[in-house]
């Protein structure tokens, strides 16, 4: 069989990678590369649940996107992080996304009371996100999406 994918093509072997992904970012809060392919391989299982189970997902990818998004608002930030590492701007849709900041700031080992390290992500009501906190939400909304679906 053919594979653009190295063999990784089913929606499990990319959630496998999310969580990869993740748990690098962990590792390394403030790396930006790591928290960019993290939030790449969140989004991207949109497009993967979408391709390998059409009997459950109803309409267009769009509308597929759209219900996601509804399911777990996270990964409409995250879209828009996945986004603007491909293009330069983001012109078809509003992004969610006003701003990206990466801190320096104290471990969560410290204590989560203090300003942690890491990238944050200020959304158009001047919300302020770890992405961490993003990624986290999304592994917990893919997981049972993709054990719903038995995948």
């Amino acid at each position: 069989m053919r594979s653009l994918n190295f063999g990784q093509d089913s929606p499990r072997d990319h959630f496998d990678q999310l969580v990869e992904s993740v748990t690098r970012l962990k590792n390394s809060p403030t790396e930006i590369g790591l928290g960019q392919q993290a939030a790449i391989n969140a989004w991207s299982l949109t497009e993967w649940v979408f391709l390998h189970e059409p009997e459950f997902c109803e309409g267009s990818l769009t509308q597929y996107a759209n219900e996601v998004k509804t399911l777990c608002p996270e990964l409409a930030l995250l879209q828009d992080i996945c986004n603007a590492k491909k293009h330069t701007r983001i012109d078809r849709y509003t992004p969610k996304v006003k701003n990206t900041e990466r801190s320096g700031g104290f471990s969560r080992a410290f204590s989560r009371s203090f300003k942690q390290a890491g990238l944050y992500v200020i959304d158009a009501q001047e919300g302020r996100f770890l992405l961490d906190d993003l990624l986290d939400a999304a592994v917990a909304f893919w997981s049972n999406r993709l054990s719903d679906l038995e995948l």
